[in-house]
């Protein structure tokens, strides 16, 4: 997988021209378009952005006594690989930007129970959780231009967008057999599981000038056959530079992200499967923050957030921006000796140069 998303930075990497100064993700696992669907078409060429990422985490061990004075405790620790390659653009003389996206993702759980008596380990059973999603989606957002516009330059432009995701997921477990009164399900090893199915709808309104944007996604979430909003998120980024300079050398962004989690406050029949939900819990991105600086062609920074995954993490950025592509790498250390996360994600963006340039 890793092979092939970096022979595509190669060959995206020849078929460019010019590429301008672009605000950074305001996550540092997903690109601009996830972080509202507003942004599809933000940069007026065709942009093609690939991504890799490796992250791993480990949990505090949890220990449960029973009446008869057992005890259990628990190890936990998970890897998640990802693959994205994205593309967005304008079409209807600059009226309608859209984007498509892939995504494969590999997420494994393993699981150690270590059984006591008397202090006296006497049991140990080993659980491991393996899925393997592929999403695929495409994004909608018309273009409104707030201020007259003499010359084919981006302004000050309003955008409403929708996103439409589907969801392909394979599962595989292997450990002890056991029920699951909650949601109902027989856990046995060896169980197999293939769905494919529409994962999400969002809407998005995003208000973007030269050199900031901000906005608000609504994230409908496809629970049980029935949509409900799952989320609700707000983005902000602007860049500083000084005006006075034809060509400053000098920049500097920040980006913030607030996600606040809805699906809580809502109740459905029936059950959510067991499966679904362990693989689920880390897409929750509550809060990201990103302060970049760029000098010249470097570009530095670091980054903050809060998520399902890792709990809370932080890292560092730097990178390259060149006339023709981007690369930007973000590291994520673990913050506790004992448990929490590490990760590392590098990404390409690409921007295809028209014949005609009649935007931005």
């Amino acid at each position: 997988m890793k092979t092939n998303f970096l022979s595509l930075l190669f060959f995206c990497g020849a078929c460019v021209s010019a590429f301008g100064q672009e605000l950074q993700s305001p996550q540092i696992s997903q690109n601009a378009i996830f972080a509202n669907p507003g942004l599809a078409g933000s940069k007026g060429q065709t942009r093609v952005c690939t991504s890799i990422s490796a992250f791993y985490s480990n949990y505090p061990s949890r220990r449960t006594w029973d009446n008869n004075g057992y005890l259990s405790q628990t190890i936990t620790k998970r890897a998640i690989y990802n693959g994205l390659i994205s593309i967005d653009g304008l079409i209807m003389k600059n009226r309608l930007g859209i984007a498509g996206y892939l995504k494969n993702e590999s997420h494994q759980i393993n699981d150690r129970y270590n059984f006591y008596q008397n202090s006296i380990q006497y049991d140990t059973k080993y659980i491991k959780y393996l899925y393997a999603n592929f999403n695929i989606g495409f994004m909608l957002s018309p273009k409104f231009h707030l201020t007259a516009q003499k010359t084919n330059k981006q302004d000050h432009v309003l955008s409403p967008a929708i996103a439409v995701g589907f969801k392909g997921n394979q599962f595989t477990y292997s450990g002890p057999s056991f029920y699951n009164s909650t949601t109902q399900d027989s856990i046995i090893n060896g169980n197999k599981k293939n769905t494919f199915g529409l994962d999400y709808v969002s809407l998005g309104l995003l208000y973007s000038a030269p050199n900031s944007y901000s906005g608000i996604k609504l994230n409908f979430k496809n629970y049980i056959n029935t949509f409900l909003l799952y989320n609700v998120s707000f983005v902000y980024a602007k860049t500083y530079f000084n005006k006075t300079v034809k060509d400053p050398k000098f920049s500097f962004t920040h980006q913030f992200q607030l996600t606040i989690p809805t699906y809580q406050f809502f109740r459905v029949n029936g059950y959510y499967s067991y499966f679904d939900n362990m693989n689920a819990q880390h897409l929750d991105n509550y809060f990201n923050a990103n302060l970049d600086f760029r000098y010249g062609k470097f570009i530095f920074g670091t980054f903050i957030g809060v998520n399902g995954y890792a709990g809370t993490y932080a890292g560092l950025t730097c990178g390259v921006q060149l006339k023709n592509t981007k690369i930007i790498a973000n590291y994520s250390p673990k913050l506790s000796k004992t448990y929490g996360s590490t990760g590392l994600f590098i990404s390409a963006n690409f921007l295809l140069q028209p014949k005609n340039k009649s935007y931005r």
